[in-house]
């Protein structure tokens, strides 16, 4: 009797140990659902975003397929710009697909939001609304995250004076040559100011995670060359 009580209380022993090991096994995995989910949600996020972003825009096409014009006289298409471009871009919504962003040098190839918004800037690189439209004067500033939300801009330090950085519209390719590198505060907020001159200006935290500063990269334009044309834009 003394045997069989002692044999039952190991098993009752044992079933509590069991029970305690199937609690922490199922926490375990619950905690790893959790941070994966944290880790990786935000990049599936962007890139479904992306996809439906990019559905919003008409085909564009690849760097390679438009034809650039001579360095000696670079090409300046801008007919028809403001019954195209212009209307185009202020036809959108917040959040809608603005354009689309290339950067070899920088691993970028992204879809543009309008409004630099958090929840935008979640889902791609956006444009900052109060900044100006690409076109023959403005500045236009497009800023990404460096980490998580997709990372578009987590390269934007290979870029180097010189490189080319492209974008985008329904109708048009422009290209920038970049001529300026430099990290600010984020009260510098000069850096997005108008300019007289064609600029693109591209802005991320520094260093990659943190807020302390902003990489900021500036071109200007050096050609504008049409994808597409219609009748309104003639």
């Amino acid at each position: 009797m003394a045997q069989e009580a002692a044999g039952g209380g190991m098993s009752r022993r044992t079933r509590v140990v069991r029970t305690l090991l199937y609690v922490l096994a199922f926490g375990l995995l619950g905690l790893s659902a959790a941070l994966f989910y944290q880790t990786y949600a935000p990049d599936l996020r962007f890139w479904l975003a992306q996809q439906e972003l990019s559905s919003q825009l008409p085909p564009l096409p690849a760097v390679e397929s438009v034809s650039a014009s001579s360095a000696a006289t670079p090409t300046i298409d801008l007919t028809g710009w403001e019954s195209q471009d212009a209307a185009f871009w202020k036809s959108l919504k917040m959040g809608d697909a603005f354009g689309r962003i290339v950067s070899k040098d920088a691993g970028v190839d992204a879809v543009v939001l309008k409004g630099a918004t958090q929840a935008n800037l979640a889902l791609g690189p956006a444009w900052i609304s109060t900044t100006d439209l690409p076109g023959l004067t403005g500045n236009c500033a497009i800023s990404g995250h460096r980490v998580t939300h997709g990372h578009p801009f987590r390269h934007l330090e290979k870029v180097k004076l010189g490189d080319t950085i492209y974008i985008y519209s329904p109708y048009r390719r422009y290209a920038y040559e970049v001529d300026r590198i430099l990290r600010v505060t984020p009260s510098h907020v000069e850096v997005i100011a108008h300019t007289e001159e064609p600029r693109l200006t591209l802005t991320t935290c520094d260093p990659p995670g943190r807020a302390i500063k902003r990489l900021v990269v500036q071109a200007h334009l050096i050609e504008v060359v049409l994808t597409k044309t219609d009748k309104s834009g003639s």
